[in-house]
């Protein structure tokens, strides 16, 4: 079989800080290995998810997000705090990448 295209999804988890979630790191684990394991789903893709902790802050979760550009990140989900979401949204934007956060006041979608 021809290899798998690898897409990597950047998690900025809610594991410390202000607001504390870590149900959504384990939802998304099991998420991304329910796919990986279907072989009928996303036949050719393999999924790789990073975590980081953005700990409802600004400066974490902007360094996070810094980080999983440098990792190749396809595409970032969270953070769940709005403060944090509108200062990673700005960065997302400008590397054209698809962000997806529960606080739709500061999500930015670029067109890519």
């Amino acid at each position: 079989p021809p290899p798998k295209t690898n897409i990597v999804i950047g998690l900025l988890a809610s594991l410390s800080g202000g607001w504390v979630a870590p149900e959504i790191t384990s939802a998304a684990k099991v998420a991304v290995d329910s796919i990986n394991n279907d072989t009928t789903l996303l036949s050719t893709v393999e999924l790789q998810l990073l975590i980081e902790d953005a700990a409802c802050d600004k400066e974490k979760g902007t360094l996070a997000a810094l980080h999983f550009f440098q990792a190749g990140a396809h595409m970032l989900i969270g953070p769940a705090c709005g403060s944090v979401c509108e200062s990673v949204g700005v960065l997302s934007k400008l590397q054209q990448m698809p962000q997806i956060s529960r606080d739709t006041d500061f999500v930015f979608l670029p067109c890519i």
